[in-house]
């Protein structure tokens, strides 16, 4: 599972020493006047441009969160937490940069730590545990989703099953031989989640039927050219633990597809091309 890495403190240390430092009244006396003047006034962003920015930084980190699957839905977050711990950042300035053995890697600022609820600095180690948990359920929940709705879709008119697990209906008989691993194939086909989600969706897509996910390649050894078919595939024969990043196929999902064989490209060995050659 990989690392997810929320959170980073900058790499290079650089210390400075001020020969002089303006009191903090005197300071916010100029900032006030400064922000006063005409010209300065006249460059001041609009409210309305900081409400879009402030919405979509709302929907940048909505995505993120949506992407890495946090939740699964707003409902499950703490707004009040998540707020909290906006204003706390907002609030506590930048750590600040102690040079330390590594020059790369500054010591950690436990005083600006502190202004937080949880140090920022296990930011990493917590968030990393949370998802690791979270695709440890997800797999799970999915695996049972996906055992029960088998168990019941055995029963249904038409559906065959295999020795592997895999489960097909053959709603129209092609012609010619059936297909063979090694063959290429041209399909039309549809693939949704059990909850009725579609996933993915493409017409005359060519690939060869062994470089595909194994419920594919068993599924098409079963048709033949113009054959139409359904194919309920356990998540063992098609993604497992793995789902494709960015995809709406969770950890162990079983996946259906609509299937409709439009062409076989017969594989044709190149040895036995270059003895009918020669012959």
């Amino acid at each position: 599972m990989k690392v997810f890495k929320f959170f980073a403190l900058a790499t290079v240390a650089v210390m400075t020493v001020a020969s002089c430092k303006v009191k903090t009244t005197e300071y916010e006396k100029l900032v006030k006047k400064a922000k006063d003047s005409k010209e300065i006034k006249a460059l001041e962003v609009k409210k309305a441009s900081m409400d879009s920015v402030s919405y979509l930084l709302g929907v940048n980190y909505g995505m993120m969160v949506n992407q890495n699957k946090f939740f699964d839905d707003a409902s499950e977050m703490n707004m009040d937490e998540f707020k909290k711990g906006f204003e706390d950042a907002m609030g506590a300035g930048q750590p600040e940069m102690k040079a330390g053995p590594n020059p790369y890697q500054p010591l950690p600022d436990t005083t600006w730590a502190k202004k937080f609820k949880i140090s920022p600095y296990e930011m990493n180690n917590i968030i990393n545990d949370y998802l690791t948990a979270r695709h440890a359920y997800l797999s799970k929940l999915n695996e049972k989703i996906g055992e029960l709705y088998l168990a019941a879709n055995k029963d249904e008119k038409g559906v065959q099953v295999t020795e592997s697990g895999l489960q097909y209906v053959i709603h129209q008989e092609g012609e010619g031989d059936l297909i063979k691993p090694e063959d290429t194939v041209v399909v039309n086909y549809k693939g949704t989640l059990i909850d009725g989600t579609e996933f993915d969706a493409n017409d005359s897509t060519e690939f060869a039927v062994n470089r595909v996910i194994p419920g594919w390649t068993e599924g098409l050894t079963l048709m033949n050219k113009g054959a139409k078919a359904t194919l309920y595939i356990p998540a063992k024969l098609a993604y497992g633990q793995n789902a494709p990043r960015g995809s709406v196929i969770e950890p162990n999902s079983t996946l259906i597809f609509e299937v409709e064989v439009v062409d076989v490209i017969k594989y044709q060995d190149p040895e036995q091309e270059i003895v009918e050659i020669a012959e």
